[in-house]
């Protein structure tokens, strides 16, 4: 799994080398999140739901084991979330692709074992007025030897 990175808190994984330098990744990450606040007697309540589905290649260049990675994608993003109070509600969902890139150093055992990987990550606005992300995440695994 990955901690941060492209699935943005913590993701599952999985990456396909079919050749020593190129690898195809994918992963998968969801989360919700829930707030309410009370003012007398007015309660108003929101909720927020989102699938992020990250589907990158990467070149990979140095040794058999370690490896510079360079990689580009996109980051697919689905949500849905609703807000409610004073007796009136509203609901909202979308969808969106954004360009990803990212840098950094994979650890990949040629005969497999242990899989180690850090990753600088920018996530690319498409939209005028919103802001480009930087970020970084941490992958561990296990790699099956070919």
């Amino acid at each position: 799994g990955e901690l941060g990175g492209l699935g943005i808190y913590a993701s599952g994984f999985f990456s396909y080398r079919p050749a020593e330098m190129f690898a195809i990744n994918a992963q998968a990450s969801y989360f919700s999140a829930s707030a309410s606040a009370t003012s007398g007697s007015t309660t108003t309540s929101t909720s927020v739901n989102v699938f992020l589905i990250p589907v990158t290649g990467s070149l990979l260049l140095g040794g058999l084991n370690h490896k510079f990675e360079a990689l580009g994608g996109v980051l697919i993003v689905a949500g849905s979330g609703s807000v409610s109070g004073s007796g009136t509600s509203s609901a909202f969902s979308g969808s969106g692709v954004l360009p990803a890139i990212g840098v950094g150093y994979r650890y990949q055992p040629h005969d497999g074992g242990f899989f180690f990987r850090a990753t600088g990550y920018y996530i690319l606005a498409t939209s005028s007025g919103a802001s480009s992300l930087g970020w970084a995440g941490l992958t561990f695994g296990y790699a099956f030897g070919g």
